[in-house]
């Protein structure tokens, strides 16, 4: 067994899904990663990663003060292990809409999962969105040689089950 699958197995990660978004074409929205969105939550976390997860359709990601961007489509888990701002949509030239003020219930409700909606009534895209709480002292090393973002492909594999209908 190699030593990350040693590490993987000693290490108790805490998470949850907590957004449900909808949005259809064109569409752009601002977010943020960071542990203050989810300090009531997770009171112990000493590091947050976030993640969305598509279920159908496709979108572009970039993160603030980047010019990179990535394409994601159904089936693609985008993983962003660093705090920060990034911008997803179908279009990332529009003005963006800032994601909390189109969630449901208001963020400050006491909510498990809030719903977001938005758009120009094109082609629809979902995804859900989560995070997980790691251990800093233990994700060290794997966090300094992570990208601050990833688009993975899930592809046919048993993981692909998650967005089938």
């Amino acid at each position: 067994m190699d030593a990350l699958s040693d590490v993987l197995k000693s290490v108790r990660l805490e998470g949850a899904v907590y957004l449900d978004g909808e949005f259809t074409a064109p569409w752009c929205i601002r977010g943020e990663c960071g542990l203050p969105h989810v300090r009531e939550r997770l009171a112990g976390a000493e590091h947050v990663a976030f993640f969305h997860f598509l279920t159908e359709g496709a979108c572009k990601v970039r993160l603030a003060g980047s010019q990179q961007v990535l394409e994601a489509k159904a089936g693609d888990l985008i993983l962003l292990p660093q705090e920060g701002k990034h911008l997803l949509g179908s279009d990332l030239h529009l003005a963006p809409m800032e994601g909390d003020a189109m969630v449901t219930p208001p963020p400050s409700a006491d909510a498990d999962l809030f719903h977001m909606r938005h758009g120009g009534g094109g082609a629809p895209t979902r995804f859900v969105c989560g995070y997980l709480a790691l251990s800093r002292t233990v994700f060290r090393p794997v966090f300094e040689v992570l990208p601050p973002a990833m688009v993975i492909h899930l592809g046919d594999g048993p993981a692909s089950a998650l967005h089938e209908p």
